[in-house]
């Protein structure tokens, strides 16, 4: 029996290692669905704004050719 190598491993190695993928799978879904908050409010009211809101000015163009170019 050599089951060091997925190729080579028979089919209780393989139903070993679908059976623990499909378990670990329900377990993060549990996770997921128990770490909803059920507390007062939508989503949309619970955000509030911490900082300044920063508007973009105008664009500027550069017509410049200070720089040298490099051949």
């Amino acid at each position: 029996m050599t089951n060091h190598s997925l190729v080579s491993a028979d089919r209780a190695t393989h139903f070993k290692i679908a059976a623990i993928a499909v378990a670990a799978a329900i377990v993060v879904v549990a996770v997921g669905l128990r770490a909803r908050t059920t507390e007062g409010g939508s989503v949309t009211t619970r955000i509030e704004a911490t900082s300044t809101v920063v508007k973009a000015g105008k664009p500027v163009t550069s017509a410049s050719s200070d720089s040298s170019s490099i051949r």
